[in-house]
């Protein structure tokens, strides 16, 4: 019979470090990280951390993790007993916000004392985790994915008030390896592409809506509208008004 032991979502703190050397527990700890970065060390091999990575940790094995303090790591931790039929201890999760939700509804069953609720929850990470793309000890990280991660979270938040470090964490990095990677793949810096998105939407606005240049300032999450002026002209080689009046 499946049982819940605890569950918990732990955010380090800035030093954080763990060696199971120096805890113990007989049972099975599903790991799942999150948000951020840094690296654990298993029986069969050092790994990198990053959003949606989940390991299967046995208690009778050593484990050294760390993280990137500059990417704060968030793990699920649910530990568990009566192991299900999984042929895996390290794998990527298919759909990273769909198991962050069902995570956060085993630790609210778990805490209120719903067990059965909780247990049901677990089932279904398990079902979801069977379903993902399952990563061999070997395999290194796909870097396009992870930065297709960060920028479809940027787009769902229309790029408003999302900063680099923003992405660099949802890709699980530091602000500095994010932004090396971004510019190898993309050919141009987090910074630019930002701007880019949002100066696109700013032109959409202005040629599909009647709204000011100040509301569209406002819209795209700036706080002054001479700066985001200054933004669109240094873009677009005109101003806003200019580019609405040119293009009617």
């Amino acid at each position: 019979m499946l049982k819940i032991n605890s569950a918990d979502l732990h955010i380090c703190h800035k030093d954080w470090f763990w060696d199971t050397s120096m805890t113990s527990w007989s049972d099975t700890d599903l790991w799942y990280v999150s948000r951020g970065s840094g690296e654990i060390k298993t029986p069969k091999g050092s790994f990198p951390l990053y959003r949606g990575e989940c390991f299967f940790l046995k208690g009778n094995e050593r484990y050294i993790a760390s993280q990137n303090p500059e990417a704060t790591l968030h793990v699920y931790a649910v530990h568990f007993e009566s192991d299900p039929e999984c042929d895996f201890s390290r794998i990527q999760a298919r759909d990273a916000d769909f198991l962050d939700a069902i995570c956060k509804r085993i630790i609210e069953h778990w805490q209120n004392d719903e067990n059965d609720d909780a247990v049901q929850w677990l089932k279904a990470a398990f079902c979801e985790l069977k379903s993902s793309d399952r990563i061999s000890d070997t395999t290194v990280p796909n870097t396009k994915l992870r930065i297709s991660e960060a920028v479809k979270q940027a787009s769902e938040r229309n790029f408003i008030n999302v900063s680099v470090e923003d992405m660099a964490g949802w890709f699980g990095s530091s602000r500095e390896h994010f932004s090396r990677v971004f510019i190898n793949e993309k050919a141009m810096t987090p910074q630019d592409f930002i701007l880019s998105r949002r100066i696109a939407m700013a032109c959409s606005l202005l040629l599909s809506t009647n709204y000011t240049v100040s509301m569209i300032s406002d819209r795209m999450g700036y706080s002054d509208v001479s700066f985001f002026s200054r933004q669109f002209k240094k873009k677009m080689k005109i101003s806003p008004s200019r580019y609405r009046t040119g293009n009617i």
